[in-house]
């Protein structure tokens, strides 16, 4: 399943509302989203394969992706 940058960021975005900063620190879920979007920046990536990414990063993707 490939997954837009589009879709990634709203995803992120959501989460970061959910979880906001905690003394100026992101949280968990949203800084490993913000794992894959930054990679998807670097490699100028406009889509990602969910199946290459490890499970911790796919799940909380996934979760958020279907809020």
């Amino acid at each position: 399943m490939n997954m837009t940058i589009q879709q990634v960021e709203a995803a992120l975005n959501r989460c970061s509302a959910m979880h906001p900063p905690i003394n100026h620190q992101i949280q968990k879920e949203p800084r490993l989203l913000c794992d894959v979007w930054g990679q998807m920046i670097y490699e100028q990536a406009k889509t990602i394969d969910l199946d290459e990414l490890d499970l911790i990063h796919r799940e909380v993707l996934m979760e958020w992706s279907a809020f």
